[in-house]
């Protein structure tokens, strides 16, 4: 049985724009959880580990860029999770480092225990995406 979990902090490396390529390719976010988010988190009893950094305690949520269904021995596509801004409307950003989000996550029985998937992204605070633009090759122009 698959049920829904918000969980609420502020975010890291968000790449749900682009899918991160390593391991098979994924939309990840690291989640920094508010006391919020840290109780539906522990309610959700997910199997994902709580990292520790200096900047506190977070998550990594993902969602597969496609997944290999048994059942039909066929490959199910995923679109990017839905990206929302504070009004529920859709958002074309780049998300910066320090915004503060809402995550909807799909919670699901695995042979593991409860895995999940990364479903959206609702844009609390909008932190400006400080990141490089442009191509790597730019910078031997300086």
């Amino acid at each position: 049985m698959t049920k829904i979990v918000y969980l609420t902090g502020t975010c890291k490396w968000a790449k749900l724009k682009d899918p991160d390529m390593k391991f098979g390719g994924h939309w990840t976010i690291d989640l920094y959880l508010d006391e919020h988010g840290l109780a539906n988190f522990k309610a959700a009893e997910l199997e994902l580990e709580l990292r520790d950094s200096d900047e506190g305690q977070f998550i990594k949520l993902r969602r597969p860029i496609s997944r290999h269904d048994r059942r039909n021995n066929e490959i199910i596509k995923f679109d990017p999770p839905e990206l929302i801004d504070a009004d529920k409307k859709p958002l074309d950003a780049l998300v910066g480092n320090g915004s503060h989000v809402t995550c909807k996550v799909s919670v699901f029985n695995t042979v593991k225990g409860n895995g999940h998937r990364l479903e959206g992204v609702k844009v609390n605070k909008l932190e400006e995406y400080g990141g490089v633009i442009g191509d790597v090759d730019e910078f031997d122009t300086f």
